[in-house]
């Protein structure tokens, strides 16, 4: 992914993760520097995995339905 940001510089990419799996994608590739140059995005319907991502941009579904609990 760096060298295609590197190669395109006018490129938007958007990473959406959806739940444990995709929320561990996230914080991986925050931890390799690509925040800045990637919109990250977490999805998830455990508010305690949300709060251990490191991204600012989080979205919590089944609230409701769930309380957060997953």
């Amino acid at each position: 992914m760096k060298e295609l940001l590197k190669s395109r510089p006018g490129l938007i990419i958007t990473v959406v993760g959806v739940g444990g799996c995709g929320c561990n994608t996230i914080n991986m590739l925050h931890e390799n520097n690509l925040a800045s140059s990637v919109n990250l995005i977490a999805v998830n319907t455990d508010l305690a995995v949300l709060n251990h991502v490191a991204v600012d941009s989080k979205i919590l579904i089944g609230e409701n339905l769930t309380n957060g609990y997953g």
